[in-house]
């Protein structure tokens, strides 16, 4: 069997499994995925207009509630070669 029919038959067991499952907690799962997704983006968002507007890195750390070195490693700009 090729890679490609190993992954068909690796889906068809999945989709076979899920639907076993508590089809409401399945969704429940993916709505809250969806969800972290627009909360990450809109935090990202935030801190760069916090950041234009003057804020520090530990000003904003302590809004995200972790240290200034993680706030700037999490979402400072890569640096540009």
């Amino acid at each position: 069997m090729n890679a490609l029919g190993s992954s068909n038959a690796t889906v068809s067991g999945l989709t076979q499994e899920l639907a076993l499952i508590d089809n409401c907690s399945i969704g429940e799962i993916m709505d809250a995925v969806e969800a972290r997704g627009e909360a990450e983006d809109r935090i990202s968002r935030a801190v760069d207009r916090a950041r234009k507007e003057g804020a520090t890195w530990a000003m904003i750390g302590l809004a995200l509630g972790v240290t200034r070195q993680g706030a700037l490693q999490r979402y400072r700009e890569p640096a540009t070669a």
